[in-house]
């Protein structure tokens, strides 16, 4: 229960993120959501950053590594990880391509928090999407499911957190990548009530950890 967070965050930089939501982008509201809820997390937190959509880290590689899981208070070139992590995802949600490669990312995302296990944290994955799986030569939802059910460890606990922009998510399929790994889903429905729902999210992190 003292346990601090560990988490890697994967957002979606599809270009279905460029969609008004109101007089801004859905990537401008869950940007400012993002930097906000970084100022949530406790100062002992250690987060990661990918991003992902279609070949986004080389061809049949939806996702791609930005920032390491690492302390947030801790310095990279004398810059508060924090701080690195702010500005990584700003330069993310501002080169916005391609369809979303969900499935495929999920599980890699889980994998790599799973092969880099901290006993020391609460680990987890916050997965962030306004989409649906658009890869057609990925894993199935059932395969993914499967997978995440077989790889599931009572001694390494990592629930995935997904939450869903918009009511063009992909509800079902994200509360089952959830429900495989004992993690919650979160939808919302107005992108515009992304930085209350990313907030239920961290909150869900620290009452768990």
């Amino acid at each position: 229960m003292t346990r601090p967070i560990r988490a890697l965050v994967v957002q979606d930089v599809s270009g279905s993120m460029r969609l008004d939501a109101g007089g801004r982008s859905r990537a401008q509201l869950l940007r400012d959501a993002s930097i906000y809820g970084l100022a949530a997390f406790p100062k002992n937190t250690a987060l990661g950053y990918w991003e992902f959509s279609i070949d986004r880290g080389g061809p049949g590689v939806p996702y791609r590594e930005v920032a390491p899981i690492a302390p947030i208070m801790d310095k990279t070139g004398g810059v508060l990880n924090r701080d690195v992590l702010g500005k990584a995802i700003d330069s993310s949600l501002k080169n916005l391509r391609g369809g979303t490669g969900l499935y495929d990312t999920a599980l890699a995302a889980f994998k790599k928090v799973y092969d880099t296990y901290d006993p020391a944290y609460s680990n987890s994955v916050i997965l962030m999407t306004d989409g649906r799986n658009e890869v057609a030569h990925s894993i199935t939802l059932n395969q993914l499911v499967s997978e995440l059910n077989i790889m599931k460890n009572p001694a390494r606990r990592i629930p995935i957190i997904t939450i869903g922009i918009s009511d063009d998510a992909d509800a079902d399929a994200l509360k089952r990548i959830s429900e495989a790994t004992g993690g919650s889903s979160f939808i919302a429905h107005d992108p515009k009530d992304i930085g209350d729902i990313l907030l239920k999210a961290v909150s869900f992190r620290v009452q768990d950890a």
